[in-house]
C-alpha cells in the first residue's frame, strides 16, 4: 500500500524541491526529510522520492509550471496547531539559476512582439544579455537591502528581472514608453512571481523618461543604482534624463550604454561629470547586434 501524503505535505514536498531546483543542484533527500519532520511530516527519502514523481506525472516534469496553489501558505500537519509555517526564504540566485529561469520568464517573446513603428527608432527595444548584466552586478560590489534599481527604458523588464533575482535590492522598477511592451512584460513577470517570490520586488511603469519626474516622483526618486540603454534616446530626452540623474538624491551608480563625456578632462566643467566618475568600461553581448558593445559604470563623485 502507498504511503498517505496530505495535500500539506505536497506543498511543503514541491516547495523544498523547487529550492534545489531554482540552483540548479541535486536533492539532497535526507536533508528534505529532515525538514518536513519539523511538520511532523514523517517520511522516508524512498516515499519522498516516489511521491514527487506521481506530482510530476500530473502536473509536468517542470516545478515552476506546477499550479500555484503549491507555493501558497500550508498549514501545520499537525491539525492540532492554528500555527501556520512562514514560507521559506527565497535565496538569491547564482547567475546559472537566473538566466535559466529568465528564459523560462521571457523564452516565448518574439522579435513581432517587441519591435518597434517604422521611422520611430527611440521607441526600438533591445537589452544587454543576462551574461553583460551578471558582470556589471560584479563589478558594482555587493547590492545593499536598502538600494532601488531603476531601468530607464526598460522593455518587457529582462534586466529589471535579472536585478530582482541576483541582489538583494529591495525593489527593481523599470519604466517604459510603449504601454504595449509594459503590459507584456508585467504580465509575463507576474506569472512567474507566484513560484519565485524574488520577482515580486519588480515594478514596471509606463510613461516618457522626458516628462516622469524622475528625480521628484517616488518611486522613481529613490532609485540607487540605475541603468539607461540610452543611445537611441533623442537628444532633448538624453539632456533631461541627465540633469534627472545628477538631481537623483540616493543614486550610487549609473550603467549606461553610451559615454556621456568621450572627451572627458580633469578640468571638465560638464555638469555631469562633476556628479558623476567613470569607473569602469566593459563589453558585453547585447539582443540587437552580433558584436559586443561598450558598457559604461559611473560612480557618484566622492
Amino acid at each position: 500500500m502507498l504511503p498517505m501524503f496530505s495535500d500539506d505535505a505536497d506543498k511543503l514536498l514541491v516547495r523544498l524541491v523547487f529550492q534545489y531546483a531554482q540552483q540548479n543542484r541535486r536533492v539532497e533527500w535526507s536533508t528534505v526529510a529532515r525538514k518536513l519532520r519539523r511538520f511532523r511530516i514523517i517520511k522516508t527519502t524512498k516515499e519522498l522520492e516516489t511521491r514527487l514523481r506521481t506530482l510530476k506525472r500530473a502536473h509536468g516534469n517542470d516545478l515552476s509550471k506546477f499550479p500555484p496553489c503549491f507555493f501558497n501558505s500550508t498549514r501545520r500537519a499537525d491539525s492540532s496547531s492554528n500555527t501556520t509555517p512562514s514560507r521559506p526564504r527565497p535565496l538569491f540566485l547564482d547567475y546559472q539559476a537566473a538566466a535559466c529561469l529568465l528564459r523560462s520568464v521571457f523564452g516565448s517573446v518574439t522579435k513581432t512582439d517587441v519591435q518597434q513603428k517604422a521611422g520611430v527608432l527611440h521607441e526600438n527595444a533591445g537589452e544587454l544579455l543576462p551574461q553583460a548584466v551578471a558582470v556589471v552586478i560584479n563589478i558594482i560590489g555587493p547590492v545593499r537591502a536598502d538600494d532601488v534599481f531603476l531601468d530607464i527604458g526598460c522593455g518587457i523588464g529582462n534586466i529589471v528581472a535579472q536585478f530582482a533575482l541576483q541582489t538583494a535590492a529591495q525593489r527593481c522598477l523599470g519604466i517604459e514608453i510603449r504601454p504595449q511592451l509594459c503590459h507584456l512584460g508585467c504580465q509575463l513577470i507576474n506569472r512567474y512571481a507566484l513560484v519565485q517570490s524574488l520577482l515580486k520586488k519588480v515594478v514596471l511603469l509606463e510613461g516618457n523618461a522626458k516628462d516622469c519626474g524622475i528625480s521628484a516622483h517616488a518611486p522613481l526618486c529613490q532609485a540607487s543604482i540605475v541603468y539607461l540603454n540610452s543611445f537611441l534616446f533623442v537628444d532633448d530626452v538624453k539632456m533631461l534624463v541627465l540633469q534627472e540623474l545628477c538631481a537623483l538624491p540616493r543614486a550610487r551608480f549609473v550603467i549606461s550604454t553610451e559615454s556621456y563625456c568621450p572627451r572627458h578632462r580633469p578640468s571638465c566643467r560638464n555638469t555631469f561629470c562633476t556628479k558623476w566618475q567613470l569607473q569602469h568600461v566593459i563589453r558585453g553581448p547585447a539582443s540587437w547586434t552580433n558584436r559586443l558593445i561598450q558598457v559604461y559604470i559611473y560612480e557618484r563623485a566622492k
